[in-house]
């Protein structure tokens, strides 16, 4: 299964190549060495490598996913799998060879390329930052195993994080090269999750017209109304039936979504099946980052024998990113719908499947580590706001999440 083949030593090639091209399109002048933090993210995920190989008897595969798509990459008869990333994972191993290798490298390569454009976003969000998101996420245990998986989510993080960073260029000067690499990334990024291509066309897209188009805020503001009223027109007008079987394959995910809880679970009151339900969004959002939650159940698989403790460091940075949610939207404003809209869906309408928010992880990672540096800086009438804004009490909060989550898994042990 991990056999090495003559084109594993091509594919390698082939990707030192391309790290080296996203790391000039992302390149930052700055005295952090972010080379170093990808030099030590390669390290650990090195070790990671052998650490799998070394369990093969044990743990080959590590969610169910990852065992469909390696099946159908060799040969088995496509099924509801059929995306691109069977297509790609199919061609990888006819091109280099058949060896699950050979697409877990892929993805392995793809994980550590984010770094990158994460560092990208970090900077234009504090021109001073010493970039603790980009270096959390490079050395993060849990991202550090989920990019050994072959599941299509570990490109997604990387096409959607660059996206991110390209939007971010492009507001600063528009470029036909940068629109054509955001336009490939972007249907990369749908070809592999429904809207996450579409999302950040589109309100680059509601950017560009509310600023350019009217004198006062009040003229493009309409403006920007009356195109977005046309352009949704037009997708109703041309993808109706799109529109509509999306909208039924929706429902039928949500009646499955409802197997995977046990009767008892308090999971059970939180999925969405409406707009009565609207309210218990803000619960999902917190819910959702604790997922997965099992540990130890004898399935043999990372989620279920090892998921939550490997989240053991994520889950307050999660949560703390959510603590963070309103500094985070006043500082993107529009462009925090670039997380909002995914991260409601999954976890609204998809509580129970933890790695479809995978991608969304750099972001949060981005949200905790920024919001976190603003501590202090509120300066307003409010003593309540104050309060909760000052070191101390972030101190304390970060000290209660471990302590709260550390007491969660050994309760679940």
């Amino acid at each position: 299964m991990y056999k090495i083949t003559i084109g594993t030593f091509v594919l390698a090639m082939i990707l030192l190549v391309l790290i080296t091209l996203i790391r000039h399109k992302f390149y930052l002048n700055t005295n952090t060495n972010i080379d170093k933090i990808l030099l030590f993210a390669i390290i650990v995920r090195f070790i990671w490598i052998i650490v799998v190989i070394a369990l093969e008897d044990r743990m080959t595969f590590f969610v169910y996913d990852d065992e469909t798509y390696y099946r159908t990459a060799m040969g088995a008869p496509y099924g509801i799998y059929s995306n691109l990333y069977t297509y790609f994972l199919r061609w990888i191993y006819n091109t280099f060879g058949q060896s699950s290798l050979n697409g877990r490298i892929v993805n392995l390569v793809f994980s550590v390329m984010t770094i990158y454009p994460l560092a990208y976003l970090e900077k234009s969000f504090n021109d001073f930052t010493d970039f603790k998101a980009t270096t959390f996420f490079a050395l993060s245990p849990f991202q550090i195993f989920i990019s050994f998986f072959e599941i299509k989510d570990i490109i997604l993080i990387f096409t959607f994080t660059a996206s991110y960073a390209l939007i971010k260029h492009l507001k600063i000067a528009v470029s036909t090269v940068d629109i054509i690499e955001l336009a490939f990334l972007c249907f990369i990024s749908e070809q592999i999750r429904s809207g996450m291509g579409v999302i950040p066309i589109v309100l680059l897209v509601i950017d560009k017209v509310k600023k350019g188009i009217g004198a006062t805020k009040l003229q493009r503001m309409f403006s920007c109304i009356i195109i977005v009223g046309i352009c949704v027109a037009v997708l109703l007008f041309y993808f109706g039936d799109y529109i509509l079987e999306q909208n039924t394959r929706i429902e039928k995910y949500q009646k499955w979504i409802f197997t995977q809880f046990s009767s008892e679970s308090m999971y059970n009151q939180f999925v969405i099946t409406g707009i009565q339900d609207i309210w218990k969004l803000p619960f999902c959002f917190i819910l959702y980052a604790f997922q997965p939650l099992n540990a130890l159940d004898g399935s043999k698989r990372f989620f279920g024998e090892w998921g939550m403790f490997a989240k053991f460091i994520d889950v307050p940075v999660l949560l703390m990113a959510l603590r963070w949610l309103t500094v985070y939207i006043k500082k993107e404003k529009l462009f925090s719908l670039l997380f909002l809209l995914p991260y409601a869906f999954v976890s609204g309408i998809n509580l129970t499947n933890a790695r479809q928010g995978f991608f969304l992880y750099p972001i949060m990672y981005l949200m905790c580590f920024y919001g976190d540096s603003q501590t202090d800086s509120y300066t307003g009438k409010s003593a309540l706001i104050r309060m909760l804004n000052s070191k101390e009490v972030t101190v304390f909060m970060w000290i209660a999440l471990y302590v709260v989550w550390l007491f969660v898994l050994i309760v679940k042990v």
